[in-house]
């Protein structure tokens, strides 16, 4: 006998429920000024048209939209700007910073709500019971807040050891070796909370969609991510057949499905993303801004770039391209996820930081002169503020026509492209050259060697030993191959490309 309003932003399929009525950012005919909004924003934008006032809700509002990944332009930037002063006026979220270990005179930013706040609050559904986060937000008085905290806290201390087990549980099913068009694992006793943080970390790895479901009953419940240029919302609708429940947006969705429905799934998606993408899902190109001097980077140059904020999706932190030697290559944080380097060039300095690049920590410290891609922040530490670079990829430096013949290379092994890498090679290593190189480096191709980090003439040296079938290159990594029969290196067409030969 109610009337019931319900609010979204996912996707709608064709049949709604049955309400007083449907606000949904993403039903037909709506503004564009509000398709992008989270579920939160929705309901903050309900609730004023009810005669409430924004200034309660913006806060929420703001952390919504970071944390659901929400283009941060147009009406969410105004959101998130004005949200983000508000913060601290929440004394449930001051609560929760407390817990985390902000300190009361840090500033409050995009970075705060994504990395302190946000996976806190959804610990508390993920690990046990969401309503852990809506009782903190609602608590009258500090104890019970601190103490929801606490809890909230150790929630998702919980959450990332549970993340890191399926993380390791998943990779084992994957082969590290093949290209990946789609990943669609399942296990016995995944946290359905969690599964959704772990597709998105296998996704950054391999670079295509990624569905993992979890269950031992009548169903499986699934979670997925996606990559730019892949609707998985999409894939999911044309094989709807498949699933008793899905929904989601272009990049992340939900599905249910029965334990017998998995693998007809996981070969129609395949095919169907074979079809679609015959060679290959291709990397979201990586744009930068411009080309730095590290004495360009200083604590004013990033006091101005902070005048951009609130960075995140759509309002992307500006990235610049920097070159030097690299050196004081380590991994960084409590369990080496991190890494932490130098960068130097005549005389001036620059540390560097790289969220999860703590591993193949080898192949890092193996480069002596490099260019990076980065942010640049400031950093406070004892007192002392400084620039820091933040690390969105770091490479050997190599001439850009080398790189691009070589991709182009690997995707056939055409006598033009053999021949475009050898026009645009400096080095030509021969037989035995590339055979001792690649005794060097064995010992790190059983666990995968990065592209990014090889030499000259260790790129050429791969190269070849792929088209010969030694080695295999999938998602920027070259790893050794099982061979059962003789190689013989003369034969390849880059091989007699670098040494001169016609065809």
């Amino acid at each position: 006998g109610m009337e019931v309003i319900v609010t979204d932003h996912h996707r709608c399929h064709e049949t709604l429920p049955k309400a007083h009525a449907v606000v949904c950012a993403t039903r037909p005919g709506q503004d564009e000024s509000v398709r992008t909004l989270c579920g939160a924003s929705v309901a903050m934008l309900l609730a004023i048209a009810l005669g409430q006032s924004a200034e309660r809700f913006l806060a929420i509002a703001a952390l919504a939209s970071v944390a659901d990944v929400m283009p941060l332009v147009g009406f969410n930037r105004t959101i998130v700007a004005r949200g983000m002063a508000l913060i601290r006026s929440e004394p449930g979220l001051c609560a929760l910073l407390d817990a985390a270990g902000a300190k009361e005179t840090e500033p409050v930013t995009e970075t705060t709500l994504a990395f302190l706040l946000a996976p806190r609050i959804n610990a508390a559904g993920r690990m046990g019971d969401a309503r852990r986060a809506a009782k903190l937000l609602l608590a009258d008085d500090d104890r019970t807040r601190r103490d929801l905290a606490a809890e909230l806290d150790a929630a998702n201390a919980a959450r990332k050891s549970e993340e890191q087990r399926i993380l390791t549980e998943a990779q084992r099913q994957i082969d590290p070796s093949a290209m990946h068009r789609l990943l669609m694992l399942c296990g016995t006793d995944w946290n359905p909370g969690v599964i959704g943080i772990v597709a998105s970390r296998i996704v950054e790895r391999y670079g295509c969609p990624v569905l993992l479901f979890t269950g031992l009953g009548d169903e499986l419940a699934g979670s997925g991510r996606s990559v730019p240029g892949v609707d998985l919302f999409g894939l999911l609708s044309r094989h709807a057949a498949f699933f008793t429940r899905f929904g989601g947006h272009l990049l992340a969705a939900g599905a249910a499905m029965h334990p017998a429905s998995f693998e007809p799934c996981r070969r129609a998606l395949m095919q169907d993303l074979s079809e679609r993408y015959p060679n290959g899902i291709a990397p979201e190109p990586i744009v930068y801004e411009d080309a730095l001097s590290v004495s360009d980077c200083t604590t004013a140059f990033c006091d101005e770039l902070a005048l951009l904020a609130p960075f995140g999706e759509g309002n992307r932190e500006p990235l610049f391209l920097l070159r030097g030697e690299l050196s004081g290559v380590r991994a960084m944080g409590r369990e080496g996820t991190h890494m932490s380097a130098t960068l130097s060039e005549n005389g001036a300095a620059l540390r560097l930081v790289g969220f999860r690049m703590g591993d193949r920590l080898a192949d890092r410290q193996a480069l002596k002169t490099a260019e990076a891609l980065c942010t640049l922040r400031t950093n406070a530490f004892m007192g002392e503020v400084s620039a820091n670079g933040y690390l969105c990829a770091v490479r050997a430096v190599m001439a850009d026509r080398l790189r691009e013949a070589a991709e182009a290379f690997l995707n056939g092994f055409s006598e033009r492209d053999a021949k475009r890498v050898a026009d645009a090679a400096h080095e030509r290593p021969n037989e035995e050259r590339i055979r001792r190189i690649f005794v060097e480096l064995r010992p790190r191709l059983l666990g995968g060697v990065l592209a990014d980090c090889l030499s000259e003439e260790a790129l050429l040296t791969l190269l070849v030993l792929t088209e010969a079938g030694v080695t295999a290159y999938v998602n920027g990594v070259f790893f050794e191959q099982v061979v059962t029969e003789k190689k013989r290196l003369m034969d390849g067409r880059l091989y007699r490309a670098l040494q001169g030969q016609a065809e």
